[in-house]
């Protein structure tokens, strides 16, 4: 990906799209060092010019190994090593974009340091048909095969050949020049979740739309410690506290009264399936465990909506997961 056949394209090259793929880590080295290697790998295409930027969000520089053992056998100055030794997802964010408009990329991509890219990925992103849309989301596969059966979700429904307006998150994701040079990742949310949700639905309300596409993927291991009860269970509820901040950022604040009634409802609604599947457990463990799962999640979800609507941010990424 990083290299072109022959230096005698090079000149035709610089006049092409330039696109800085971002992964922003923390203390995660074996994760990110496979982050990088599916990177590298990614399938040539001479429609833009690529390049890399680790952004490390360790003032000790734990990633920079990682990154240096990267640049064996490439040509160096397409993988770009970044520190921002501020604790903070959306610092972090932040440092990506002002390097992009500091060294003048036309798009800035996304992806997680706990994921991995597949080959076409990038391409799929930077598909032509997508050129005049400022925001391309792309999709993202989980691999559940280390998990128990009781903590698997529901399959999800195929995905549509695409689907215009729709909401985006950073660990798949294409953005103009348009849109991070005129929007900042909110940096007051510190070691909260959600801070993408928050950025894409103030990218909405300024007119910056989203479409997404199946043809970019990703896939992401799904780590057991997140998997267990209690990390979904406590997921859920950061997810619902990040997605009414998110609903109240870009609907307004007028919109944040309208979730109380299910809100209200969540807990009769949640207590009477802990019940049930206590019930079913005696026939069922597996099934059983799942229902009352579900319905653990479903509570803890309200119970973050609701602490969302008065601004509470939960700091979900103050214990890092995985290595």
């Amino acid at each position: 990906m990083l290299q072109t056949p022959n230096e005698s394209f090079r000149p035709m090259l610089d006049k092409l799209p330039k696109v800085l793929v971002c992964v922003c880590s923390y203390k995660r080295p074996f994760m990110l060092g496979a982050c990088l290697e599916s990177l590298l790998s990614l399938e040539p295409d001479y429609s833009f010019t690529p390049a890399i930027l680790v952004v490390d969000n360790d003032k000790a520089k734990s990633a920079f190994p990682t990154v240096a053992k990267a640049r064996k056998g490439i040509h160096g100055k397409d993988l770009h090593y970044a520190c921002e030794p501020e604790q903070g997802i959306a610092k972090a964010r932040n440092r990506a974009l002002a390097f992009a408009i500091e060294h003048n990329f036309d798009f800035v991509c996304f992806i997680d340091d706990d994921e991995t890219a597949h080959r076409k990925w990038l391409s799929g992103l930077m598909h032509p048909r997508w050129a005049s849309w400022p925001v391309v989301y792309g999709r993202r596969i989980f691999d559940y095969s280390a998990i128990p059966e009781w903590a698997k979700p529901d399959p999800a429904a195929a995905p549509p050949v695409s689907m215009v307006d729709c909401k985006a998150y950073t660990h798949n994701v294409r953005i103009s020049r348009a849109v991070f040079s005129a929007i900042r990742f909110d940096e007051s949310l510190r070691r909260g979740g959600g801070e993408d949700g928050d950025y894409f639905a103030r990218a909405r309300r300024a007119g910056f739309r989203a479409v997404f596409t199946p043809e970019a993927i990703t896939t992401e291991k799904a780590h057991p410690a997140r998997m267990s009860f209690w990390g979904q269970v406590n997921r859920a509820y950061w997810i619902g506290a990040s997605s009414m901040r998110e609903t109240i950022t870009e609907k307004g604040r007028s919109y944040r009264f309208k979730k109380l009634p299910s809100i209200a409802v969540a807990p009769f609604i949640g207590s009477a399936g802990l019940v049930l599947g206590a019930g079913a457990m005696l026939k069922n463990p597996v099934k059983g465990r799942r229902k009352i799962l579900k319905s653990a999640k479903h509570m803890a979800k309200a119970l973050g909506r609701f602490v969302g609507i008065f601004g509470h941010v939960p700091q979900s990424y103050a214990k890092t997961v995985g290595a």
